[in-house]
């Protein structure tokens, strides 16, 4: 039996859906710190993409509200979580060293072979 066009998904619907997700915050369940700035996000998600994450919320499975490293910074952590849910990264050359910073912090070493 062949499947309509509409019920195949291809990567770039999956990747856009899951921007939609976290531009418009829908569903989060999880509020991540970094110094002063606060991201919702998907506890899910996060923890299928990144096995820090997956550690993290395992670890400590009831709270909403996780306060991270406080070395990291904040603009940087907000295109490696980006770049968790589309698999695409976008960047200035001035960011790239603070970006694989934070990778690394994290254990998302593929964000290293986008630069």
């Amino acid at each position: 039996m062949e499947e309509s066009r509409e019920d195949i998904f291809t990567a770039l619907d999956i990747s856009t859906d899951l921007a939609t997700l976290l531009r418009q915050q829908k569903w989060t369940d999880v509020t991540l710190i970094v110094r002063d700035r606060r991201f919702k996000a998907h506890r899910l998600i996060l923890s299928t993409r990144c096995k820090y994450f997956k550690q993290l919320f395992e670890s400590e499975p009831n709270k909403f509200v996780y306060e991270m490293d406080s070395t990291l910074d904040p603009d940087a952590f907000e295109k490696v979580l980006e770049y968790l849910y589309t698999a695409t990264i976008v960047a200035t050359r001035k960011d790239v060293d603070e970006i694989i910073e934070v990778a690394s912090k994290i254990g998302v070493a593929q964000v290293n072979q986008r630069f």
